[in-house]
């Protein structure tokens, strides 16, 4: 059998909620999945929930989905999608937080390529000195409060707040 009639029944017994199918879908492509989310976005946990949520936009959706070629394909270009979208969201929220202390916040629209936007962000924050590096990245990547980082760290609210000051000035200046 050709792997386009197999994707074809496979896809078919994803349309008919065959529970079966779902998860031999998993076990093929998931580890493939993840390691491509990751190679893109450079964060495993978020590689894994990207992926995790694909396979269940894919059950919840595969009646509407018309599936053109071969499942692989689909599937990597989803992930590759939803890994690109993932990006853009974290650099608005990052380009955001940089320039919320501006009087006058511009809204543009660039095309990125997001891969080296990510690998130029990720440079300019290994530039940051050491404390201000381990503060930004819990307060962007680990979504944690000031107040959350001085008591983890044993710093009081006000450095951790001068430190995010140092390392978004720092950000801004790297990015530009």
């Amino acid at each position: 059998m050709s792997h386009r009639n197999e994707d074809q029944e496979l896809w078919e017994k994803l349309r008919q909620k065959d529970e079966a199918a779902l998860k031999s879908l998993f076990f093929k492509f998931n580890e493939k999945l993840v390691n491509r989310a990751y190679h893109l976005i450079n964060n495993k946990e978020a590689a894994e929930e990207l992926t995790q949520d694909l396979f269940l936009t894919i059950w919840e959706k595969a009646s509407s989905i018309e599936l053109k070629g071969k499942i692989e394909n689909y599937l990597l270009v989803s992930i590759k999608n939803r890994s690109f979208n993932y990006l853009k969201s974290r650099f608005a929220n990052t380009y955001l937080t940089i320039h919320e202390e501006d009087s006058e916040v511009e809204f543009q629209t660039h095309e990125y390529d997001l891969k080296q936007l990510n690998k130029k962000v990720i440079w300019a924050i290994n530039q940051l000195p050491a404390k201000c590096k381990e503060i930004f990245i819990l307060s962007r990547r680990h979504e944690m409060t000031y107040n959350e980082i001085s008591k983890s760290l044993g710093i009081s609210k006000k450095t951790v707040e001068t430190q995010m000051g140092i390392a978004l000035k720092k950000l801004r200046e790297l990015i530009k």
